[in-house]
């Protein structure tokens, strides 16, 4: 008598997913933490001119408003 055993291994792997802020404290946690990595020269020079498009119209859009 031959016994056969089939094991089935499945490894389940998630995309990381982006969920956008929805406080004021978040969306200020997240604008902190990006200062601190510019400061500490964590982000790449490369990647700090790929920022500024986004950073100018931000910074824009936040003088506008706080006025």
């Amino acid at each position: 008598m031959e016994i056969v055993r089939t094991v089935t291994e499945v490894e389940v792997r998630s995309a990381p997913t982006f969920a956008s802020p929805s406080t004021a404290d978040h969306w200020s946690d997240l604008l902190l933490a990006l200062a601190g990595r510019l400061d500490r020269g964590l982000i790449y020079d490369r990647d700090v001119r790929k920022l500024l498009p986004a950073m100018t119209v931000l910074i824009g859009s936040f003088d506008r408003r706080a006025r």
